[in-house]
């Protein structure tokens, strides 16, 4: 079972969008997780999402090594784009919306400028962000 468990915490691991995949840590991707989950994929990305990273980052809460704790810290990098705080001249109101990537369409309650830069914060992206 052991076994088992090791090999499915590599995947994981190994599926991070991350430099090992291509992505620079300024890439809006870079510390999530995406739904292609392959490492073969090297600069390309369905783009990191909210809910994908709490599933991942739930199923690593009791790994302990240095591996994981680098992994969960690119994590927090990534969660924290996602988070709607007050920022220059826009109003944030502390929740969360779906994807870094602000301007991508899955950000799906919408925006509140014109030019799609700030998302919304919708109920179950703030309960994942919050988890």
């Amino acid at each position: 079972v052991q076994e088992k468990r090791d090999a499915l915490v590599r995947y994981l691991l190994a599926t991070q969008i991350s430099e090992e995949r291509g992505f620079e840590p300024d890439s809006p991707h870079h510390g999530g997780w995406e739904l292609t989950g392959d490492v073969k994929m090297r600069g390309f990305t369905t783009g990191a999402n909210i809910s994908i990273t709490c599933f991942v980052l739930e199923a690593l809460a009791a790994e302990k090594s240095e591996l994981a704790d680098a992994a969960r810290k690119r994590a927090k990098a990534w969660l924290a784009r996602c988070q709607n705080l007050p920022q220059d001249d826009r109003a944030g109101d502390g929740g969360f919306f779906f994807q870094a990537d602000r301007n991508n369409d899955a950000n799906k309650a919408q925006w509140t400028d014109a030019k799609h830069d700030a998302p919304r914060s919708y109920g179950s992206a703030t309960a994942d962000g919050l988890r």
